[in-house]
């Protein structure tokens, strides 16, 4: 990821989060975490699996 790129990630609520890349510790993070979409299509399907495990 390039500084300024837009990504998708998973909240800990299990909700989409949008987020832009400045390369701090909460980007780096999410990263590592396998938790870093590149568009909201990529995303929606496994927010709505985790969801329905929450409930």
């Amino acid at each position: 990821m390039k500084l300024g790129d837009k990504y998708y990630y998973i909240t800990d609520k299990g909700a989409v989060g949008k987020s832009i890349w400045m390369d701090d510790k909460r980007d780096r993070y999410r990263k590592i975490s396998n938790n870093i979409y590149k568009t909201f299509i990529d995303i929606k399907p496994i927010a709505e699996k985790i969801k329905s495990q929450i409930r």
